[in-house]
């Protein structure tokens, strides 16, 4: 059988480095240390500020909800705006809305972390 690389070098078994251990440090460049690091802490700012960017726009439109549930509740049948059945569907989102805010009340007050 014929060499496919015949121009190749031939490296010999004592040339070769000795492997690492595992209990070794392997010594990567500082600056893509650094780099890895910057990479990290922006895509933790930009995650943060998706985050409150979302619960803003939970909370409007929680709001604006309750709102319009309550309004129809108060206001006069000459002022509503929405038919019966609407109401109805806001009503169930309305409790919904509000059992998930009393149960996040209780259980931030009942099982608070202890330092």
């Amino acid at each position: 059988m014929q060499n496919p690389q015949p121009d190749a070098p031939l490296i010999k078994p004592s040339e070769l480095k000795p492997s690492t251990s595992p209990d070794e440090e392997i010594d990567v460049d500082e600056g893509l240390k650094k780099a890895r690091a910057q990479l990290s802490f922006n895509e933790e700012q930009w995650l943060y500020r998706i985050r409150i960017i979302l619960i803003g726009i939970m909370v409007l439109v929680t709001v604006a909800v309750l709102v319009i549930f309550l309004l129809h509740l108060v206001l006069p049948d000459s002022c509503r705006w929405l038919t019966a059945p609407e109401v109805e569907g806001i009503k169930g989102v309305a409790v919904t809305i509000a059992g998930g805010l009393i149960m996040s009340g209780a259980t931030a007050y009942f099982f608070k972390k202890k330092d």
